[in-house]
């Protein structure tokens, strides 16, 4: 542990975080913010990261109904593209965090709206030119589980919204996420060894070993994200791995 930060959650984070960074080389290497400074899209994403760990350990006695209606309704990027800040709509989100909060069985906060509140607390006071794009980060994060899990007929693409594609397909694709609770460095070792990406061409291809994770379980949720962001993934039972391709 880390000062207050247990192992497990760093773990993951930093998992999270490399997998990013890993599918954007793949998918956008050269996307950036408008008018900010260079890789300031990596900086939200290790921010995003960082949030999205720290949302599953947030109480749900202590969090309300987040105001999703602030802000400009769009942010622009550094080829001229534009992504709205969310594909959620204000009444979707609050539906979904109140069904967590009081019609779900575990009645648990969802971690993506406590990891987005949770960065809306962090940068809170004058943020200048960049308000909105941490808005923008932080909104992502509260709708990715809503928009991924609980609308079927919504899709959306990496041109139309970079990064919530990208914490989408970042959380299919990361092992730890099936490693168990409190996992320690030897186990965590072992979760990412099993996994091997390897590009070719205009082709991710990732290669699982199924004595550590099951296959079918860990392609499972990656085919269902790639339906909706618009990723080609063809899984090989045979050989056990899955290409990616944009």
């Amino acid at each position: 542990m880390r000062g207050n930060v247990p192992e497990d959650m760093l773990l993951r984070e930093a998992s999270l975080y490399m997998t990013g960074k890993l599918l954007k080389d793949f998918l956008c290497p050269d996307l950036d913010f408008y008018g900010c400074e260079d890789d300031f899209f990596d900086w939200i994403w290790k921010l995003v990261c960082e949030c999205h760990e720290k949302g599953f350990r947030i109480k749900a006695d202590v969090l309300t109904c987040p105001d999703f209606s602030a802000g400009k309704s769009f942010v622009e990027f550094s080829d001229g593209s534009c992504a709205k800040k969310s594909p959620v709509t204000e009444e979707e989100l609050k539906d979904y965090f109140y069904y967590r909060h009081i019609c779900c069985r575990e009645r648990k906060p969802d971690h993506g709206i406590a990891g987005g509140m949770l960065l809306l607390e962090k940068l809170q006071g004058d943020l200048g030119k960049c308000a909105e794009i941490y808005f923008y980060a932080a909104t992502t994060l509260m709708c990715h589980n809503v928009f991924g899990q609980s609308m079927a007929a919504k899709k959306c693409s990496v041109q139309e919204n970079p990064l919530l594609c990208l914490l989408l397909l970042s959380e299919a694709l990361e092992p730890l996420h099936l490693c168990e609770e409190n996992a320690d460095w030897n186990n965590a070792q072992k979760f990412l060894r099993a996994v091997q990406v390897e590009k070719q061409g205009d082709s991710l291809i990732v290669t699982v070993d199924p004595e550590i994770i099951p296959f079918e379980l860990y392609t499972e949720k990656l085919v269902t994200t790639a339906k909706k962001t618009g990723i080609r993934v063809s899984v090989g039972q045979k050989s056990n791995n899955i290409h990616i391709r944009v």
